[in-house]
């Protein structure tokens, strides 16, 4: 029988990595990441440049729910050992929108958190950071640099 200090580390790590496939970020060794499922919305008539770059026009709730509620949780406490709990006030990496947008577009180097940048639009992952940042109540409006 193993010792009970052995299997927590393995369960975490098999959790990670079953939130990974299921979110799409992972591949088998030696193959590339497969592109995200467009979500099943009727096409919606283009707009312009100016007008989609505002985070209001993207459903962040969605994307949140698709893809960062398995670790974040659906209240953004965190899930997962390790994973970042908005609410909670600790931004690691920076609490304005842009660090924000940074992380979720870059990811985090040895971490859980892998980046966007391939799988989300740059007006997506800009409403995602801001739906991110409203989890932190203690935290005052911050506008966007597009607005």
């Amino acid at each position: 029988m193993r010792s009970s200090s052995f299997v927590r580390p393995a369960f975490a790590a098999s959790i990670a990595f079953a939130s990974f496939v299921i979110c799409g970020q992972a591949a088998p060794v030696g193959q590339a990441p497969r592109p995200a499922k467009p979500a099943a919305q009727a096409p919606k008539p283009a707009k312009p440049a100016a007008q989609a770059a505002k985070p209001g026009t993207v459903n962040a709730e969605a994307i949140y729910k698709q893809r960062c509620q398995i670790c974040h949780g659906p209240d953004g406490a965190g899930v997962l050992p390790g994973v970042a709990s908005f609410p909670g006030g600790e931004w690691k990496h920076g609490s304005r929108v842009q660090d924000i947008d940074k992380v979720i577009r870059d990811g985090v180097p040895a971490t859980t958190m892998t980046p966007f940048k391939g799988v989300l639009k740059p007006e997506e992952i800009a409403a995602l950071a801001h739906y991110v940042r409203s989890f932190d109540k203690k935290l005052k409006p911050e506008r966007s640099s597009r607005d």
